[in-house]
């Protein structure tokens, strides 16, 4: 009889989205775009966005990346889609800062609930960067600081 990890459901998850990704592929026209790389592992994500006033529209990516890289963008773009910039900005912070700042916690809503599997990557300096690839390449193409 096999014995699963607590972690098991939050691989799956990752897995999941790293097999079958959420708005993959490129966006034709795109107002914004930027590619990010990570030079430690090598991971590659391109970031494509149409806007209306301030807005995200639509946002795509496509990757060459590991599968936490490739399940973070997969995520964020189903989480960003149709937010404001400044809500976006105020969301890739909030990840950003719940993956490297030590005493930030996520709100406690349904919004964040997916979100909480890249918690895990903490306990690994060098997934970190992977975790976050995407939402630094979109803050670039919006022209923030992430």
């Amino acid at each position: 009889m096999a014995v699963s990890s607590p972690n098991e459901p939050y691989q799956d998850l990752i897995l999941r989205h790293h097999r079958q990704p959420k708005h993959y592929g490129k966006l034709d026209p795109a107002d914004l775009y930027a590619k990010g790389l990570n030079p430690l592992c090598g991971d590659e994500i391109e970031v494509f966005a149409q806007k209306q006033q301030q807005t995200l529209q639509e946002i795509t990516f496509l990757a060459n990346a590991c599968s936490i890289a490739k399940a973070s963008a997969s995520l964020m773009t189903v989480m960003l889609k149709g937010q404001s910039y400044e809500d976006a900005a105020r969301i890739t912070e909030q990840f950003n800062n719940a993956l490297t700042a030590k005493d930030f916690v996520l709100p406690e809503n349904e919004f964040w609930q997916e979100v909480r599997i890249f918690l895990g990557v903490k306990q690994y300096p060098a997934r970190i960067r992977c975790a976050l690839l995407a939402w630094i390449t979109l803050a670039k193409a919006m022209g923030e600081s992430p």
